[in-house]
């Protein structure tokens, strides 16, 4: 029998404690989700995404760069297609599922990659922008102004016209292209919660610039840039899908939700599944993402109401 200090969480809580609050944990997940339907439906759909892209290869373990030439276009299962094959094949016999599955989990760590490196970095400089002030903020301004006047896939295909595209690369030219974004909303955020009164009291007791950055403005400015991170994350993997269907992203024969639309669009009139299965893993894909953007923001920000005649504050 185990000892109670065996059961101690972290060796504080005693086995009964340590399920209180995982139990209350639980109750205020389910009343957070209960209270905001559209953060609800967001957990859902991603959970079903991560359950297809990360749980499911580890039980169908089809090779997706097998070819198979006389099995080539085969359809679906419930259009008389082969059970070894749920989805069908592609023009080369590939088989779609597993080929879906990898190009899913592909685009997820593109886009979640590319958005860490450029919401961190993005919010550090916009966090120091505001803060400081000065000729610090102008040059940093002056920089995001400057990549902010041309678009942002504009940016993207000019530098991927001159390097390989792979996944790493992928992500450092988003994350090069990402930030400025974060840097001119956190700027605008950080401004504001300068001039709250426990920050004036940090600064006259001589606390550190650092000191006040980490443990002040940072507390009062995360809520803003998780939302604005979650809300990127789909416009990021749109980029990486679109990238990938011009023939400059992830390149073949490494399966991607671009690629696969790219190839399946030839066969559209004899084989709409190529193109129509990856398209919708893309949809549900951004739905999760947005509904959990829509929903953290509602969750984080009590201020907003539902009323048609008010406004909701913009992030960009």
């Amino acid at each position: 029998m185990l000892h109670e200090r065996d059961w101690r969480l972290f060796g504080f809580f005693s086995e009964y404690q340590t399920t209180e609050i995982m139990n209350l944990w639980i109750r205020k997940i389910v009343l957070v989700l209960w209270e905001h339907p559209r953060l609800g439906l967001g957990v859902a759909l991603a959970s079903i995404v991560l359950l297809f892209a990360y749980v499911l290869p580890l039980y169908y373990t089809t090779d997706p760069f097998v070819q198979n030439l006389p099995s080539r276009l085969s359809p679906p299962v419930w259009l008389k297609g082969v059970i070894e094959h749920p989805l069908g094949t592609d023009q080369l016999g590939r088989d779609i599922l597993s080929r879906l599955m990898m190009g899913t989990r592909i685009s997820l760590q593109i886009g979640i990659g590319a958005v860490a490196v450029s919401a961190i970095f993005g919010t550090a400089m916009g966090m120091i922008s505001g803060y400081l002030g000065g000729w610090v903020d102008t040059i940093i301004q002056r920089w995001v102004e400057l990549q902010m006047a041309f678009p942002f896939i504009v940016i993207a295909l000019i530098l991927m016209a001159f390097i390989r595209g792979t996944p790493w690369t992928i992500v450092l030219v988003f994350s090069f292209t990402g930030w400025p974004i974060y840097g001119r909303m956190i700027r605008g955020v950080t401004l504001a919660v300068r001039q709250k009164e426990f920050v004036e009291v940090a600064k006259s007791i001589g606390g550190l610039n650092t000191h006040i950055l980490y443990h002040h403005i940072l507390p009062n400015i995360i809520n803003t840039a998780i939302v604005l991170a979650t809300l990127e994350l789909s416009v990021l993997i749109y980029a990486e899908a679109a990238l990938s269907f011009l023939g400059i992203g992830i390149q073949p024969p490494t399966p991607s939700l671009g690629v696969m639309l790219g190839e399946g669009r030839v066969y559209l009139s004899n084989a709409w599944w190529l193109a129509t299965l990856p398209g919708l893993v893309l949809m549900i894909i951004t739905l999760a993402v947005n509904f959990l953007g829509d929903g953290l923001r509602e969750a984080l920000d009590p201020t907003l109401t539902e009323s048609p005649n008010q406004l909701r504050p913009g992030l960009v």
